[in-house]
């Protein structure tokens, strides 16, 4: 099978580099709002969501990816 090679133009590696930092600053965001006993990413959800998706510019599917995130995260933490 042959390899393909991705040959992303500037402005497409811009807007990659500029989701990877909303995304970033995001989780971060998440991170200092919840409380480090509060795993459970439905309530993540409902604390961070609207907030995550006003002030970083995420798409909804992003922005729920936040509250995934940052769930597992907070689990790993604990143990």
């Amino acid at each position: 099978m042959e390899a393909h090679v991705l040959a992303p133009t500037s402005e497409q590696i811009a807007k990659m580099d500029a989701l990877l930092k909303a995304f970033a600053d995001g989780y971060n965001y998440a991170n200092e709002q919840v409380k480090p006993g509060i795993t459970s990413k439905t309530t993540i959800q409902s604390l961070v969501y609207q907030d995550i998706r006003a002030r970083f510019g995420l798409s909804a599917n992003q922005a729920v990816n936040q509250g995934t995130h940052e769930g597992a995260t907070q689990n790993q933490d604990r143990t």
